[in-house]
């Protein structure tokens, strides 16, 4: 049984919904989803979260989640292919996930922290939709900043303009390994990834000497400097959604792994 090949992730009409395809259908039966709250699975009974033989068409390629949008929580999913003996595909690893972050009224500083299969500004920011008025986005390889753009991909910075506090859900599949360049001085840098990490882990190869993050809705942030003793530091880490202001001292190419 030749089985899941590819998976997307989008937000319609108020439901995170997957979809994905498969390689063969000969010997296929149906399918499991697994759900978790971390990008580790177990792959255990308790994780199935959907069974199509429940289905009219078991087959179906398609699956809505109707109650994770805006509940808070960080959720991710895999799609396993079936046969009819119930034998379970063990190659598929494709996994499909969101984000969920607090905003604050005011100017927030946001990545895409997954990879999606859109780029319009205004569908992957659909969970805040009426809720922003302004997006400033910095192209780190282009060296460019776009006022509104109209397009983003998870190697883009951003900043989003809040008119209300709300919680921003960003979906996706996982990214692979994003690549950004780094000029000598500050560099406004996106960070794609689902795995908040120290920062010296996160930015690993990299000669930088400081870094910065705007809080929710505040006008001050968290701020790290490196020739400061670790009490007088606020930023110890980067989050999944957030995006930051990091000061390099040598030109290079930032490699941010996606898990």
């Amino acid at each position: 049984m030749r089985g899941v090949t590819g998976i997307t992730v989008e937000i319609f009409n108020g439901d995170i919904v997957l979809n994905w395809t498969v390689v063969s259908t000969t010997g296929l039966d149906h399918f499991l989803i697994y759900s978790s709250s971390t990008p580790e699975f177990t792959f255990s009974l308790s994780e199935i979260v959907f069974n199509s033989t429940d289905e009219v068409s078991p087959r179906a390629t398609t699956w809505a989640d109707t109650i994770s949008l805006g509940d808070g929580n960080d959720q991710f999913w895999v799609v396993k292919a079936v046969d009819a003996s119930w034998n379970i595909e063990s190659s598929s690893s494709l996994m499909g996930g969101k984000i969920a972050r607090s905003m604050g009224v005011g100017w927030g500083m946001v990545s895409l922290p997954l990879a999606q299969s859109y780029s319009d500004t205004w569908k992957v920011l659909t969970s805040i939709d009426g809720q922003y008025s302004g997006t400033r986005s910095f192209d780190p390889n282009t060296d460019t900043w776009t006022t509104d753009p109209e397009s983003l991909d998870n190697s883009e910075a951003l900043w989003v303009y809040m008119d209300s506090a709300v919680e921003l859900d960003l979906v996706g599949t996982f990214a692979t390994t994003t690549d950004q360049d780094l000029r000598v001085g500050w560099n406004f840098v996106s960070y794609p990834s689902v795995t908040t990490r120290t920062l010296d882990d996160a930015l690993t190869g990299i000669d930088w000497d400081r870094a910065y993050r705007l809080n929710d809705g505040a006008t001050s942030g968290e701020y790290h400097d490196v020739s400061k003793e670790s009490h007088m530091n606020s930023l110890s880490s980067m989050d999944p959604g957030y995006s930051y202001w990091v000061h390099v001292n040598t030109p290079g190419t930032w490699s941010v792994e996606g898990v």
